[in-house]
């Protein structure tokens, strides 16, 4: 199952609209959802070296430093799947996010995973892309 948390209610609706199958969206803080469903994995939203210097990631290495360990695209941990969703510029484009989404849908269908809006922070995606990319990476389970 996914879940899609994130506190950008425009896009957790339009998320929503999309009506995927095995996808729960909460407009919601995905630590406060992790705290409720212990078992799942947050989805990273990383960069090629896995550096996280801001944003989610940030916040996840400061919970999770342990995990944070010899990790590389596809890396499922006890709290984390690890994914690359920005360049080394910081900057998200659309075959880095819909990889990203790849790994999520396949892992998906073995774990709860809590998925943000990958690339649509501080990566720049437009939201409007990322729901294309989301509608055709997790959509195509419907």
């Amino acid at each position: 199952m996914i879940i899609f948390a994130d506190h950008n209610k425009e896009l957790c609706n339009q998320v929503n609209d999309l009506r995927l199958k095995n996808v729960l969206v909460i407009n919601d803080d995905v630590f406060k959802i992790k705290n409720l469903i212990p078992a799942s994995r947050i989805v990273t939203a990383s960069n090629p070296i896995f550096s996280a210097g801001g944003g989610l990631d940030a916040q996840l290495v400061k919970r999770f430093p342990d995990e944070w360990l010899g990790v590389c695209p596809g890396l499922l941990t006890n709290n984390l799947l690890f994914v690359v969703s920005v360049g080394g510029d910081f900057k998200a484009t659309p075959m880095l996010v819909s990889e990203a989404l790849k790994i999520v849908e396949q892992q998906g269908h073995y774990h709860t995973l809590i998925l943000t809006g990958l690339g649509t922070g501080i990566g720049g995606l437009g939201q409007g892309t990322f729901i294309k990319l989301l509608k055709k990476e997790l959509g195509a389970s419907e």
